[in-house]
């Protein structure tokens, strides 16, 4: 299982050894180096893999993705500590601008998700990657990036989807 970043990770992980990777469950995958990727995300990309002060691109990020309120309200030492990974997200960044692995080397099943209130452009590339793949993706009606927090109840059911693939037992 991946989400977002971790998505890439997984699948690197299938392409270099997947006899250690029976399936793969895909929620919502970066793919800003594919020939379908808007370029305004790929720019994004490129100027975040490119800031010199990464403390500041660490609360632009935050900020976007958790509400400008919630960063603003978020305690010292626990803003500090998301700073100290920022020079990991600015590398990170810069990961994604070139295809860490190539689609047709993955070779478990998959099954790609993505929430339906989640950033416009993950849907369109959850949808065009699943049809890359050959395989099933999985709309969540309500969720956003975030699914595994706010509807854990269906991302757990994306998450069973993708050990069914696997083959494993408590699938159901």
């Amino acid at each position: 299982m991946g989400h977002s970043f971790g998505a890439n990770v997984a699948s690197v992980a299938a392409v270099r050894d997947p006899g250690r990777v029976a399936a793969l469950g895909l929620w919502e995958p970066p793919v800003p180096w594919a020939e379908w990727s808007p370029p305004e995300i790929t720019a994004g990309v490129a100027a975040m893999a490119a800031a010199t002060d990464t403390d500041l691109l660490v609360d632009n990020v935050f900020g976007r993705m958790f509400g400008r309120e919630h960063w603003a309200a978020m305690a010292g030492p626990a803003k500090a500590s998301r700073r100290a990974d920022g020079p990991a997200l600015r590398a990170d960044m810069a990961s994604e601008l070139e295809p860490p692995y190539r689609f047709e080397d993955i070779s478990v099943p998959v099954v790609v998700g993505y929430g339906a209130e989640t950033w416009p452009y993950h849907p369109p590339s959850a949808r065009h990657l699943a049809a890359v793949l050959g395989c099933e993706v999985i709309e969540v009606p309500g969720a956003d990036h975030f699914a595994h927090a706010n509807h854990p109840a269906e991302f757990t059911r994306f998450v069973r989807a993708a050990v069914a693939l696997a083959g494993l037992s408590g699938a159901g």
